[in-house]
């Protein structure tokens, strides 16, 4: 009996033929998943075919296949067959469908107690509209040790109150119970809006108001405007304050909340008229790298390597039409999502443009999807990304995969125009094609740096002429007040909900540092109306166009320190320098003695007859 079977083993081999059958996925001939569908995809060599079943199973030119094979419940049996000069050889699979949890058909309610104050831990806690964890949610990054309203949970979000018409949700380990110096949980209470100021030098626009606490607020980005709703604030109709700038997309911007300020930094990007890209800089980063491969390919290649080997042809490219540029990395090496941003940070990037190739998950037909896509996540990049996308598709010959908003950590600062390129898909067999041709990565960098080229041409023609001084001439340059829009404000009433219950000495007090906003209270740019709060003079502006220090204003003497004197090595390149010293604390009238006011008495009683003698 061993020798009939020794022998029908033997005449099954004899029928078979060495084959070049590379099958990439799935892995092994045992696997498991919760999907509905499997696909197969690998490459076959020359003159072979495969089969599922009866079907012969369409392959590229290239010898690359892929297709999907449905599953049912338990275990499913896939062999294949591989032919090639009349002779077949089975290949047998193994596919168990596991049984996935039905998600639950309850209806999610959210828990809601009376409010706490909870205080962000981290630096830029996403604040979200949803209480979802992905998508297009997310409202703005919040500043560390901000305080928020919360009064209900959903989840693992907390639900925080903005105003009586919003809420925002934040995750639950972004945040922890606040507490005050003595120990004691902090109450509910809203902050007060003492100021807004404003301040344009060349190609840059500064705008800063002051609170008494850092707040949570929302950034709309949009091609004309600027839309910054900051909420929580006691003395502003809907508890909010409206900020409206105007802008165009060819401009970056970046904000910060700290020790009560919010600041909004509005820069032009510049180009120079040498050549199509002259002055602007772009960062160019090679997608994954080092433990982190990326898509698998049709022929077993790494996304990571083609990534790189076009990111290098793109630089070189870029640098042709005047541009200057860096790289995320120049080698096979491992660099965080976050270092990627820090790296476009530190060098001032106009522009951010990441190279990838695209793929799909387990459980959907590789098949259905083909060619390049790019993607954006602020408004002012759109015009870029659809560019660039015209420019692939029409360079390397692909179909189009359309425009895409996608919430990636490159893309959502506003410090640059960010965009994310997916050449092709590597695992789409008539795409493995095109990116497995000679000359795919030179026709790649060459259609990107096209749309860049392209992109910066149709501005240039319309929004930069507008806003930068380059392009005004003699006759038509009109003042910096003219040239900016101003900060549209609500008016806040005469006295707020906190400050009703105060005594006549507090009132006073408030009264005194709330000013209106007006065009004279906005005329120099940190001025002490923004810092009233503050019993110091911690910060100036200087700029290369006027050395003057701007002084602290409403005093009836001088100061009796000089002007600080900075030394060339500690101002930093740029158009404009900001200094701040100090702790910045909340103003609270002090209790002094009465040995502490005599005192205090005399000695300005001193300095009254000493400055006269100076004057």
């Amino acid at each position: 009996m061993r020798k009939i079977l020794a022998l029908f083993g033997a005449a099954i081999f004899s029928c078979g033929v060495a084959s070049a059958f590379d099958l990439v996925t799935p892995v092994g001939k045992y696997n498991k998943t919760f999907h509905n569908s499997v696909y197969f995809m690998g490459s076959l060599d020359k003159g072979e075919s495969l089969y599922y079943q009866t079907e012969k199973i369409k392959t590229a030119e290239n010898g690359a296949f892929a297709f999907t094979v449905p599953l049912k419940q338990g275990r499913n049996q896939v062999l294949l067959r591989v032919t090639k000069d009349g002779h077949s050889t089975i290949k047998q699979y193994f596919i168990t469908k596991e049984l996935r949890q039905a998600p639950s058909t309850t209806a999610v309610v959210t828990e809601e107690f009376p409010r706490v104050v909870y205080r962000t831990i981290s630096q830029g806690a996403p604040l979200r509209s949803t209480p979802i964890d992905a998508g297009i949610n997310r409202m703005s990054h919040l500043a560390k040790d901000t305080n928020l309203i919360i009064d209900g949970r959903q989840g693992d979000f907390y639900r925080v109150y903005l105003s009586p018409t919003r809420y925002a949700w934040i995750k639950v380990s972004d945040v922890s119970v606040a507490y005050d110096n003595l120990g004691e949980p902090v109450k509910p209470t809203l902050a007060t809006f003492y100021n807004v100021d404003d301040k344009t030098v060349k190609d840059l626009s500064m705008y800063r108001v002051a609170f008494s606490q850092n707040l949570p607020y929302e950034i709309v980005d949009t091609p004309e405007e600027l839309l910054i709703t900051i909420y929580n604030i006691a003395n502003m109709n809907n508890e909010s304050l409206i900020l409206r700038v105007s802008k165009n997309e060819w401009v970056k911007y970046s904000t910060s909340f700290v020790n009560g300020d919010f600041t909004l930094i509005m820069k032009n990007i510049v180009k120079k008229s040498n050549s199509p890209l002259s002055g602007i800089t772009i960062v160019v980063d090679a997608g994954h790298g080092g433990s982190e491969n990326g898509a698998l390919g049709l022929f077993r290649d790494y996304e990571k390597n083609i990534n790189l080997s076009v990111a290098k042809l793109l630089k070189q490219e870029l640098e042709k039409n005047g541009a200057t540029v860096y790289m995320t990395r120049i080698s096979d090496a491992d660099v965080e999502l976050q270092d990627r941003v820090k790296i476009a940070k530190a060098y001032d990037a106009d522009m951010f443009l990441s190279i990838h190739l695209n793929s799909v998950p387990q459980g959907t037909d590789p098949n259905a999807r083909k060619g390049s896509g790019v993607y954006y996540y602020n408004n002012s990049a759109k015009n870029l990304a659809d560019s660039v996308r015209k420019s692939l598709v029409a360079g390397l010959d692909t179909n189009d995969d359309g425009l895409h908003q996608a919430s990636f950590a490159v893309l959502r600062t506003g410090e640059y125009l960010g965009i994310l390129a997916e050449l092709c898909y590597m695992v789409n067999p008539d795409d493995s094609v095109i990116y497995k041709s000679s000359d795919f990565a030179k026709k790649s960098a060459e259609a990107i740096s096209e749309g860049v080229v392209e992109y910066v041409k149709g501005i240039t023609q319309t929004s930069v002429k507008l806003d930068t001084n380059e392009n005004l001439s003699q006759n038509t340059k009109k003042p910096k007040k003219d040239r900016v829009k101003k900060v549209k404000l609500e008016k806040a009433p005469k006295e707020s909900k906190e400050t009703a219950n105060k005594s006549e000495s507090d009132k006073s007090w408030f009264k005194k540092r709330v000013k209106p906003v007006s065009e004279e209270s906005q005329k120099p740019f940190l001025d002490t109306s923004v810092r009233q709060k503050y019993e110091q003079e911690a910060i100036y502006v200087i700029d290369k166009e006027d050395t003057k220090w701007y002084r602290p204003r409403g005093k009836k003497k001088r100061v009796k320190r000089p002007p600080r004197v900075i030394k060339q090595d500690y101002v930093a390149p740029t158009e404009i320098n900001i200094f701040a010293s100090g702790d910045y604390e909340e103003y609270a009238p002090p209790e002094l003695s009465l040995r502490q006011r005599t005192r205090n008495f005399f000695s300005k009683f001193s300095s009254y007859f000493y400055n006269g003698a100076r004057n």
